[in-house]
Formats: C-alpha cells, sequence, structure tokens
C-alpha cells in the first residue's frame, strides 16, 4: 500500500515538536510523517515514554512515521576529523523501536563537491563502506533499515556501488530514501536516477524543482509540485510499479544550489555522466527556462518559504494526492 503524507522538514520554520507536526499532518489531510533531523536538544528531551506516545499516536490517527537521525558519513563534515558512527545509529535504531518504526532515513549536510578542499569521493566510498559493512548485521538485528537519502554526497551509480562493496541486497538492512530534486544537484535525470535505484527505495522526499544556466553554472532550486520540471508522475509510476510499501511524503524548502559546471575540477567529479544524460538536463533546463518567463516557476528564498511553508505544503499534499490519483 502506498500512503501519502509529508517530510516535516517542510514545516521547519515553524519550529514544532514532532507530536505537534503529526497533528498538523493529520489536520492538513496526510496519512504520515516522514521525519528528518532534528534539534539535538529536541531528540535529547525525547524519552522513551514520549516516543511510545508518539508511535501510539499515529496508530490511534492512522498514520506512518519514518524516522531521521541516521548517520552514514563517519565524519565530522566541519572539519573531516572521523567520527564513530555505530553508536550513534544504535541511538537511532532504539528511537525507532520504541515508536514502532523499521526506516530510518540518513543523510549528509552540505554541497561537498562544490568545494575542492573536500574529501574526494573514492575516498569518502572507502570509509562509508567500512562503517556501513559494521553496521549491517546490528541493524538486521535492531529489524530496522538505514535509508541513504539521494542528497548532495553521492550519485544513484555510487549508490549502487556502495551497496555492491556492502554485499547488500534490496530488502535488507540499507535502503534509498529517494529525494526527487536533489537528483539534479547530482547532475543526474530525475527519472534515469529513480530506475537505477528503485529496487532500493523504502522512502521519499518528493519535490518538485528547477534549474538555471548562466554564466556561474547551473542552479538546482526546490519548486512546488506542478510547478517545475520533473516528472512526478512518472517516478510515482515506477515506485507503484515495485508493488511494496513505499510511502510518498512531499518535502518543499526555499533556497537553491550553485552547480559550477563550467569548471573542469567539478565535472571531473562526474565520471558516470553521460552525454546523454547531461542533454537531458539541458532540455529540462530549457523547460525550466520557459516557466520562469511564463511567471509559474521561481526561486524561493528561506524567508519567502518561512512564511508560506504551510499553505505550500498544504498544496504540495494535495496536488501529489491528484498525481497519484492518476498514475496509480
Amino acid at each position: 500500500m502506498i500512503r501519502t503524507g509529508i517530510a516535516n522538514y517542510s514545516l521547519h520554520p515553524l519550529k514544532l515538536k514532532p507530536h505537534e507536526v503529526l497533528q498538523w499532518a493529520h489536520d492538513a489531510g496526510a496519512e504520515g510523517v516522514l521525519f528528518s533531523d532534528l534539534p539535538h536538544t529536541d531528540r535529547e528531551a525525547m524519552t522513551i515514554s514520549y516516543l511510545h506516545d508518539l508511535g501510539q499516536m499515529a496508530r490511534d490517527l492512522d498514520m506512518y512515521i519514518e524516522w531521521g537521525n541516521g548517520h552514514h558519513i563517519p565524519f565530522n563534515m566541519s572539519n573531516w576529523s572521523p567520527v564513530d558512527i555505530l553508536p550513534l545509529n544504535l541511538k537511532v535504531a532504539g528511537e525507532a523501536r520504541a515508536i514502532g518504526t523499521r526506516v530510518i532515513r540518513t543523510c549528509s549536510e552540505g554541497m561537498l563537491r562544490a568545494n575542492p578542499l573536500n574529501p574526494h569521493t573514492p575516498e569518502l566510498i572507502k570509509a562509508v563502506v567500512a562503517s556501513l559493512k559494521r553496521m549491517m548485521p546490528i541493524l538486521a538485528d535492531n529489524g530496522v533499515v538505514l535509508a541513504i537519502e539521494t542528497h548532495f554526497e553521492f550519485t544513484s551509480f555510487e549508490l549502487l556501488r556502495i551497496f555492491e562493496m556492502c554485499k547488500a541486497s534490496p530488502g535488507g538492512s540499507l535502503g534509498i530514501c529517494l529525494d526527487t530534486m536533489n537528483l539534479l544537484t547530482m547532475l543526474e535525470d530525475p527519472v534515469k536516477a529513480s530506475q537505477r535505484l528503485m529496487p532500493w527505495v523504502v522512502c521519499t522526499h518528493i519535490k518538485d524543482g528547477g534549474l538555471v544556466f548562466d554564466s556561474h553554472g547551473l542552479t538546482a532550486f526546490p519548486a512546488t509540485i506542478g510547478s517545475g520540471i520533473i516528472d512526478i508522475g512518472r517516478i510515482i509510476s515506477l515506485i507503484a510499479a515495485q508493488g511494496r510499501d513505499i510511502n510518498l511524503s512531499v518535502e518543499c524548502h526555499g533556497g537553491s544550489h550553485l552547480l559550477p559546471v563550467h569548471d573542469q575540477w567539478y565535472i571531473n567529479q562526474f565520471p558516470d555522466l553521460t552525454i546523454s544524460e547531461y542533454n537531458n538536463l539541458m532540455l529540462l533546463e530549457e523547460k525550466a527556462e520557459e516557466l520562469i518567463e511564463a511567471g509559474t516557476l521561481a526561486v524561493a528564498t528561506e524567508a519567502e518559504w518561512a512564511d508560506a511553508c504551510e499553505e505550500r505544503t498544504r498544496h504540495n499534499l494535495k496536488k501529489l494526492k491528484e498525481i497519484e490519483h492518476l498514475c496509480i
């Protein structure tokens, strides 16, 4: 069964507690919540009793919860000092068990490849694989799956290589949180990248987006569903064809991400990028330019999103349900 809900990051400016997000989502017609990273102070204040109650609240409302706060990058990304992420994920697994959920989302921070001083991808992959191999048996024993978000550090090709190096299989303790817009930031066609990763997808961040090409490079940005260039309907059809319980959680936020594609050192970091897929991105960028000129697509600043997050999240939820109805 596929259910439609929200990602709590969409409401981040409201600074709601998890039970308040769950109630907001229910009142807006959502069927569940995927929780992203929560403030450290909030998590430290969460007792096992609170987590039990949060899970019971979701069951009483017939809603799903997918948890966040997982880790797969074994470094402090502010200074690249090593971090043992095993105890951090053990804590998150305990939280997930207390709530009664199986899915734990994990993502990185920042546009890693936009800074040439950051560790190179092969080095990062080696460290990630070593950490995941240690964790896989423990994740399995706890009955949870660590869902790596398609974020800003690995392409779909590299994620598949990581799973292969870990000797992991779909349906096991490792999976993918498919963020449909973030695929653009890794210079990937969202539909093609989704096809590559689909057997591994266990949860989602469904959001639309746009691309702008100028003298600085490509700028990728999120957009309200239905206003951008991502074929959300096609991706939902791919998800439905899996015949598995994969929830659709809408997410959106303000801001944009500059991809310095004019710089050769940057392009060299994408050895799997084909001319065909890059051409697809350029076609999507042309479509975005047309939508921007028509006044139907625009970059929202963080401040603009803060003012409009509730209204736009309700819109995204409604629009996603309309698309889902046509595709399933």
